[in-house]
């Protein structure tokens, strides 16, 4: 949604007397398309010293500028331009084009610049084709009377009834209406505004405190219907009729402003001058939200990818603290005795598994297989079109309010509340007990046990999102307003992507390289191939704007925003966002989430492998004594810092370079870029490279064994009526295929395992 025309110069007024100089007016003021811009500040608002300029008006003879130069010279001799060379110029508005007035004051009286100032003179102009017809300001354009209106005499203003009259009486301008009459009479909240005397309260909702005429009465009308006039700010546009280079910048201000500035120029006049000093309002040389961006990105996909891996990293957690309560007991024929008591004892749920799959995500994940691929194209096409051609966005928008929300409970809230209600803070002081126990409220095969906690839990999560769905609804352009907007938009869509890779895994590149290639050729084709197919519409970023960008110019969305032409262009929630920091123009940089998990599939796959690397080293203890094995601490530090990270760290290398390049391309080309065209090639490739390398990129492609190896240690073997065959368990430890004597303690995968393991 465009919200209005924003004021990109600072305009810093300052009259100059005999005894000193006092800065009387700060304004915010707008630039013209054509033309050079003003310069930035390099210095204090204070500190303008150095570059303070006059405030002239040109002669009498043409004040609108609108004559040629080279006809509208007579009275400009060399002492006018002289005192006029580089001064700012006070133009009023009206009469011919903006960049025509330009172009005179800087070739007739070489002026350093021009400041165009609104006026309710300019509304209004003759027929060209008699000169007698007057035409009046457009309603909605030039007024509106549902913010004022009022009837007023019809005697009461004074309009000319030709082009020559005018022109005879008011130094050859050629508006049909009388400004030193009409605008002590239609401007300014006085008592002598003839709105507010026949109204008292119509200039309440007139933000300008002016009226206009708002239609054409013929002499027999005793009364003339008046409203509230417009007075925005706009950008001046080029003249296309115009082949001169103008080489100096062009402001507009609005009609409270123009007065401000007239005002302080009556006031110096006998008794000093009044100077400017205009600048474009300073901004960021560089996006740091941009930046900030890619490193969320880069943070979210590491860590939900290595997340995915929690099971393993439990594993190893379990194998490591039991070899080091006995590190001479041989845990090969039973994993879980490493968590024995240190006797020889254990749990029968320790003797089945290191890790309990009902705590886990691993009961229900999704093991992908080529064909998901195909289905992943179908049903993204088919949602993507049915978004595109039915417009139901706000539907997806409520869908993804409530699944997001789900995650958020699980990922988040009931971590953090849980283990908060069980800590000291959550106890009596009297009595030690907790605050609030949890119990049980409701028990089955379904769901499982429902307790206090998880009700609290659903209250406080599913209150955010319907809170975020609420403002995603309801207010347009909410992130730019509203920093829990924003905030919860990031934590729900970080929680949905660990929950989809927690669920959704790999078990072969083969599998990724079908879906990311995809994936890759899905992004090409509706982002760059579907204008060629719908009128220059592009599928893609006309889903992700919510319909495309407002069709209606930043004057009217600012007059009327609710307007359907003013409506788009707002983000679907599906990303993360961080507002552009500390510029004024707004926006904000964004990342889509299919950017994170896509590639997210593959990071966790690798995550995964690493993982089940330790898992095996741990298990079969093949490498000396225990001290060999990094002790961790925690599985970040074995994986990342134990030497057994060796897809993880520089798959995330790769990912995060591969978000870098994305995002230069966006500001070297200018225009949108599907992230993945960048990303795919890096992870992928480096993926490849690195199982070429070990001579693995067979074993990955058609799917390593080590992740069943790791699955059979963490999870036990599956409960079955017959006993496991004799050796069954040996195979695992024994196996000389998962060594890799060059690489040290690092086991190396092998496409050559016994089929039977």
């Amino acid at each position: 949604m465009v919200d209005a025309v924003l004021p990109t110069a600072e305009l810093l007024l300052m009259t100059n007397s005999k005894k000193n100089m006092d800065v009387s007016a700060t304004l915010l003021v707008s630039q013209a398309f054509y033309g050079p811009i003003a310069p930035t500040q390099k210095y204090s608002s204070s500190d303008v010293e150095h570059d303070r300029r006059r405030l002239t008006t040109p002669l009498a003879e043409n004040s609108l500028l609108c004559f040629d130069a080279a006809t509208a010279d007579e009275g400009v001799n060399q002492q006018v331009v002289d005192s006029t060379k580089g001064t700012w110029m006070v133009v009023p508005r009206g009469g011919c084009t903006y960049e025509h007035k330009t172009w005179v004051a800087q070739s007739l009286y070489k002026a350093a610049g021009v400041i165009v100032y609104n006026t309710l003179a300019s509304r209004y102009t003759f027929n060209e084709t008699d000169n007698t017809t007057i035409i009046f300001p457009v309603e909605y354009h030039d007024y509106d009377c549902n913010n004022a209106k009022v009837e007023i005499p019809s005697n009461e203003l004074k309009f000319f009834s030709s082009r020559l009259e005018a022109e005879e009486k008011t130094n050859l301008q050629t508006s049909p209406y009388n400004v030193k009459i009409n605008d002590p009479l239609l401007a300014g909240d006085t008592v002598d505004n003839l709105c507010k005397i026949h109204d008292e309260n119509a200039l309440r909702n007139c933000p300008s405190k002016r009226c206009v005429v708002a239609a054409n009465k013929t002499s027999n009308d005793d009364t003339t219907t008046v409203c509230c006039a417009w007075d925005l700010l706009l950008n001046p546009y080029p003249d296309d009729t115009i082949d001169k280079n103008v080489t100096i910048p062009t402001i507009f201000a609005t009609m409270e402003q123009g007065d401000i500035i007239l005002k302080a120029m009556a006031k110096a006049q006998g008794d000093g001058s009044v100077t400017v000093s205009i600048h474009s309002r300073w901004r960021p040389g560089y996006n740091i939200s941009a930046v900030l961006i890619v490193l969320f990105g880069v943070f979210v996909a590491g860590f939900a990818a290595f997340r995915s891996a929690n099971d393993y990293q439990v594993g190893i957690s379990k194998l490591w603290k039991g070899m080091k309560k006995d590190p001479t007991r041989n845990i090969n024929s039973n994993p879980a005795s490493a968590v024995g008591d240190g006797n020889g004892g254990g749990t029968q749920q320790q003797q089945e598994s290191l890790v309990t799959r009902s705590n886990s995500l691993a009961d229900e994940s999704l093991e992908l297989e080529p064909m998901h691929a195909v289905v992943f194209l179908v049903m993204s096409s088919f949602s993507l079109f049915i978004l595109f051609f039915f417009k139901i966005y706000n539907v997806a928008k409520v869908m993804y309010a409530f699944g997001c929300a789900n995650s958020f409970i699980q990922i988040m809230v009931y971590p953090l509340l849980s283990r908060f209600l069980s800590s000291r803070l959550c106890r009596l002081s009297s009595s030690g007990k907790f605050c609030f126990r949890e119990r049980c409220l409701y028990r089955s095969e379904e769901f499982g046990d429902i307790t206090n906690w998880d009700v609290l839990a659903g209250i406080l999560g599913y209150s955010v999102g319907m809170v975020w769905l609420y403002m995603s609804l309801c207010i347009p352009q909410a992130g730019e307003h509203y920093t829990f907007y924003w905030v919860a938009q990031d934590v729900l869509g970080f929680c949905m992507c660990v929950t989809f890779l927690g669920l959704i895994k790999l078990n072969s590149i083969k599998v990724a390289a079908t879906l990311l290639i995809v994936a890759f050729f899905y992004d090409i084709f509706f982002v760059f191939v579907t204008p060629y197919l719908f009128k220059g519409r592009s599928v893609m970023i006309e889903v992700a704007t919510s319909g495309g960008p407002p069709k209606a110019d930043g004057l009217w969305c600012e007059k009327y925003p609710s307007d359907s032409d003013c409506k788009g262009g707002d983000p679907m929630p599906m990303l993360f966002s961080i507002p552009r920091l500390f510029d004024y123009q707004g926006g904000a940089s964004m990342l889509g989430l299919g950017d994170i998990v896509l590639p997210g599939l593959l990071l966790s796959f690798a995550a995964r492998l690493d993982a089940a690397r330790l898992v095996y080293t741990l298990y079969s203890k093949k490498y000396g004594q225990v001290d060999t094995i990094p002790p961790p601490m925690s599985a970040w530090y074995a994986l990342l810092f134990g030497g057994y990270g060796y897809y993880f760290v520089p798959l995330m290398i790769s990912y995060a370079i591969g978000l870098f390049m994305a995002n230069a391309a966006v500001y070297i080309m200018n225009m949108g870029q599907p992230a993945l065209l960048y990303i795919v090639p890096m992870t992928l490739g480096m993926f490849a490279y690195k199982g070429w390398r070990r001579n693995e990129l067979v074993s990955l492609w058609n799917g390593p064994k080590i992740l069943g190896h790791a699955d059979l240690v963490c999870y036990g073997r599956p409960q079955t009526s017959s006993p496991p065959a004799e050796g069954e368990d040996e195979a695992i430890a024994t196996n000389e295929e998962f060594v890799d004597d060059e690489a040290g303690d690092v086991p190396l995968i092998s496409d050559t395992s016994d089929p039977s393991e």
